[in-house]
């Protein structure tokens, strides 16, 4: 029975490292979604997505609202043609 105490020892050791590691893993998971949360928050400021990202600038046509559509069509929005059924 003289393994007991070595054990024991193991056990308490091994608590004891294992809630270190829990703790560092929450805090890291914590510190990953402020960083997720803050970087959304950054990027609904246009003038900031536009230092981080360069995908607005690819896509091609942006999408206008109808009433700025209707601004700048001289103050009449087109209306859309109905599908065609084949």
């Amino acid at each position: 029975m003289s393994e007991e105490p070595y054990r024991d020892e193991y056990e308490k050791l091994f608590v004891t490292f294992c809630g270190r590691v829990e703790r560092l893993l929450v805090r890291g998971i914590a510190l990953a979604l402020a960083l997720l949360f803050a970087m959304q928050a950054l990027l609904q400021i246009p003038a900031v997505r536009n230092l981080l990202t360069r995908v607005d600038a690819l896509e091609g046509v942006p999408y206008r609202h109808g009433a700025e559509v209707a601004s700048a069509a001289g103050g009449q929005a087109k209306q859309p043609r109905p599908l065609e059924r084949k």
